[in-house]
């Protein structure tokens, strides 16, 4: 567990982790996050990775919402990383939104056949929600089905208007380096539930991926974020 005492300071550390490993591979495949807490982030690795040739690039999940609403996902992607590369050196972007329905609330099959035809992906940095939940798999509302074809599944959480698609623990779990990205006291509960707690994927979906990965899953945490951990050991 790596801790530091800010969000600026948490993301140059998973930026300086992040560019450790794109400079080991050629053709990589990264799986980021979506929500607020990446964006920092994702505007130090544009300033500071120069060469994204041979990248690509694609969501842990997705709001099935137009790729201009400030809701989706995409849209904080390209916003403080995509537009801001060279493009003579821009990496692919296996966006969701190409593999929307009119309606906002299937994605084509295609998406899977996609997906099938590259790598596994080199490295896939999480982010952690206030319930646990990672990408769109939200406690006791997601399929734990581990099929290996199912790549992505969609979600409708009773809170949302909108349905979601996400990346399967299945698929997730098959990245050679997991990382997490947590920031916020309001996680501290839900992240020491998911480590400290009985192993329950379906109501911790993060204890899957610690369990099973055969590498080690690093946390990046903030000190608000790891805060009910400490209190336990101090």
């Amino acid at each position: 567990m790596n801790i530091e005492d800010s969000l600026d300071q948490l993301s140059e550390q998973v930026s300086q982790s992040f560019q450790e490993v794109h400079k080991k591979y050629s053709n990589s495949i990264y799986i980021f996050p979506g929500g607020a807490t990446p964006i920092l982030f994702y505007k130090k690795i544009a300033s500071k990775v120069k060469d994204w040739k041979g990248s690509t690039f694609i969501l842990s999940d997705e709001r099935l919402v137009d790729k201009n609403n400030s809701l989706s996902n995409s849209y904080h992607l390209n916003k403080n990383l995509l537009s801001q590369i060279n493009n003579l050196k821009l990496p692919k972007f296996l966006s969701f939104e190409k593999f929307m329905n009119s309606n906002f609330n299937k994605i084509h099959d295609s998406f899977a056949s996609e997906i099938k035809n590259i790598d596994n992906p080199s490295y896939t940095l999480l982010g952690f929600g206030k319930d646990g939940h990672i990408a769109s798999l939200f406690p006791n509302n997601f399929n734990m089905d581990l099929n290996e074809e199912k790549f992505y599944v969609l979600i409708k959480n009773d809170f949302d208007n909108y349905f979601r698609v996400s990346l399967t623990l299945n698929y997730l779990i098959k990245s050679k380096q997991i990382a997490f990205i947590i920031s916020g006291k309001e996680k501290a509960q839900a992240l020491k539930n998911s480590l400290l707690k009985p192993y329950n994927p379906l109501k911790r979906p993060a204890q899957y991926l610690i369990k099973n990965h055969k590498n080690k899953i690093n946390i990046f945490c903030d000190k608000e974020a790891v805060s009910e951990i400490l209190n336990e050991i101090t």
